[in-house]
């Protein structure tokens, strides 16, 4: 069940139709109707594949929910940051905000990381503290309030909310937080709230680090709602002075490798021509020039060796991703001059590679898989533009014996790793 809505969104309440469970506000339908204009697809079509979305939020928010609640009660001092956090994000990602394409529910965004994450911490693959950073050479330890790993996931549920959202900002973040945890710093406070606050601290550095811009208010639009603008915390928009600010912040450079890898996969997905080819192509090589040249993930091996197997798995998968929508840019309509031969594009990989981004895929559901996610959304880009047919025919020949391991229903939370019992699907 999702969380009570804000007052923000009371006030929409009434401008709200029912589609079976699921709410449609006006402006939800208005974008369904224009994008449908643009696209051919029949709007009940695209009401559905919405309503689908939503279906899938819910499901895998409790799947995230259960975790964190049996985690909490074996050990509540490692994952107190959880249910806020999931909290803070549930205020902004209500299940009328959708994505860019205007049709999936914007919260899979979050959750879908932090889901995954979390069955990489079932698998025994991430650990449960980061404990220590390698720095010229020196071990430096992490102070006690900055290793839980729940700083990874509470980073992953906040990461968009500044760039986002005006009304969420550090000081909104700290007063929620610490309303939820109990803890009023009018007064003295013991010691495992000094704990918790510290704790916190380190989760809102991390939350400001890998914020790139700032929303803000800048009056009303003529709908009524919030006009904003955006303003880069970096100056000149330096991509480069951002990934510096990441790096000795652990939890805010893991999460923005999480990040941009679930952004490379979505770049193709079932609603065509989302992104323009010029707003794919600077995407491609913003992501390039910051994480392929610079080799940042692999540094981050180095720097954090108890997540050297995490960032080994999100820079494998970065390295499919990346080669596939080179391809698929290649073969894009919306490019200048179109390419002559397409039925010599292709993408080739080293079964090393794909095994490297696939491991602990036998405790990792399908649904969450990104290789998966890849070959499906390419394989929609081939349902309406048969030139891009070969890039999917060579990811689903190459990808199928790794994504044939992931089990289909959902797995049950266990304390045990690496023996993880499949459970009956949730409907």
């Amino acid at each position: 069940m999702r969380h009570t809505p804000t007052n923000i969104d009371r006030t929409r309440a009434s401008a709200c139709e029912k589609f079976g469970k699921v709410a449609f506000t006006t402006k939800n339908i208005s974008d369904l109707r224009k994008k449908s204009d643009q696209t051919g697809i029949p709007i009940q079509r695209l009401m559905d594949w919405s309503i689908d979305s939503v279906h899938e939020l819910r499901d895998k928010e409790q799947r995230v929910k259960n975790f964190y609640e049996h985690r909490l009660r074996k050990d509540p001092d490692n994952w107190f940051l959880l249910p806020p956090a999931h909290d803070y994000w549930s205020q902004f990602k209500t299940e009328d905000k959708k994505r860019k394409n205007k049709v999936q529910t914007s919260g899979l965004h979050e959750i879908d990381p932090v889901l995954w994450c979390i069955r990489l911490i079932q698998a025994g693959i991430l650990p449960d503290k980061v404990t220590y950073e390698i720095v010229d050479g020196q071990r430096r330890d992490i102070p006690p309030e900055q290793q839980s790993i729940q700083h990874l996931l509470a980073t992953l549920f906040t990461h968009d909310a500044h760039e986002d959202f005006p009304l969420s900002a550090r000081a909104r973040l700290l007063h929620d937080y610490k309303q939820a945890l109990g803890i009023d710093t009018r007064h003295p406070i013991s010691a495992r709230e000094q704990f918790e606050l510290d704790s916190l601290l380190f989760h809102a550095d991390a939350t400001d680090a890998i914020t790139f811009k700032l929303k803000k208010y800048d009056g009303l639009s003529s709908d009524g709602f919030g006009k904003t603008f955006e303003e880069s915390c970096f100056k000149n928009d330096n991509r480069q002075l951002y990934s510096q600010a990441m790096i000795p912040n652990w939890a805010a450079i893991a999460a923005k490798g999480v990040d941009r890898m679930g952004g490379m996969i979505m770049r193709f997905d079932q609603i065509p021509d989302t992104f323009t080819y010029e707003r794919q192509k600077e995407y491609y090589d913003e992501t390039e020039e910051l994480f392929m040249y610079q080799q940042v993930l692999e540094n981050m091996q180095q720097r954090y060796p108890e997540l050297d197997e995490f960032f080994e798995i999100v820079n494998a998968n970065f390295g499919i991703a990346f080669r596939a929508i080179g391809a698929g840019l290649k073969l894009h309509t919306g490019k200048p001059k179109e390419h002559p031969n397409p039925e010599s594009v292709g993408v080739w990989y080293d079964p090393e590679m794909l095994d490297k981004a696939s491991w602990g895929r036998k405790y990792i559901e399908l649904d969450l898989s990104p290789m998966y996610k890849l070959q499906t959304n390419f394989g929609h880009m081939a349902d309406r533009k048969p030139r891009q047919s070969g890039i999917h025919a060579d990811l689903e020949r190459q990808f199928k014996p790794y994504i044939a391991d992931h089990p289909i229903t959902p797995i049950q939370h266990t304390t045990r790793i690496r023996r993880i019992e499949p459970q009956a699907a949730i409907a």
